[in-house]
């Protein structure tokens, strides 16, 4: 299979901040803090969108998520459904690519030594949400800050929720559809795990609008 590779002249469709926490990631307490981001990219407010685990080496290397064969394989997988990349937004869980290229294994041993060390422990994925609710368009309740991750998900007694609006001024709002890829994704989005049980399972989620596909 050919890797895929942007065009030279290809233009991030969605401008992204210099800092993730720009965003709202938590990157100070990540164990992935001081890694390199790779930001989503695609279409704003379109509508589906593609969430994977985390970037690789090829994605941290270009800064563009699912490049090499992974994005090969994604490019074909939405020709074949009557999509192109230019029509969907992508972007992964995780922004940075973790040491050793196994995020299951870095966590592992990232675990380990923060307990040896007394320090308290953060999931990357936890670290990264804001960031991605951000950039998918999730609403945030203005008065006291949390993403609307469920019906009653803050405890303001009258939440307004508002619709993400970066520097460049484009409102963004959630895709209908987001396709959800492997577990880290499922966890993030949906704050569950199992995605082989769930695999082509079609979920309801909690904020306005768009469904999750999920597949491993």
């Amino acid at each position: 299979m050919r890797a895929w590779r942007p065009k030279q002249q290809t233009a991030r469709l969605t401008p992204a901040p210099a800092d993730p926490r720009a965003w709202g990631a938590r990157c100070d307490v990540c164990p992935l803090r001081g890694a390199k981001p790779v930001f989503g990219d695609g279409k704003v407010n379109p509508a589906l969108a593609v969430v994977g685990e985390a970037p690789g080496r090829e994605e941290e290397a270009i800064g563009i998520p699912f490049v090499g064969k992974s994005g090969e394989a994604l490019t074909e997988s939405l020709e074949r459904a009557g999509t192109t990349r230019s029509m969907v937004f992508i972007d992964n869980a995780v922004a940075c690519f973790p040491p050793g290229g196994d995020m299951k294994a870095f966590i592992q041993r990232a675990k380990k030594q923060a307990k040896a060390s007394g320090v308290e422990w953060h999931e990357p994925v936890d670290c990264c949400r804001p960031r991605l609710f951000f950039a998918l368009g999730i609403p945030q309740c203005s008065s006291c800050g949390k993403w609307k991750a469920g019906p009653d998900s803050c405890g303001c007694k009258a939440p307004r929720w508002l619709y993400p609006k970066p520097k460049e001024g484009v409102e963004r709002r959630p895709p209908k559809t987001l396709l959800l890829l492997g577990n880290a994704a499922l966890e993030s989005v949906l704050g569950v795990d199992g995605v082989m049980a769930r695999a082509g399972y079609v979920h309801a989620v909690p904020w306005r609008g768009p469904d999750a596909m999920v597949k491993p």
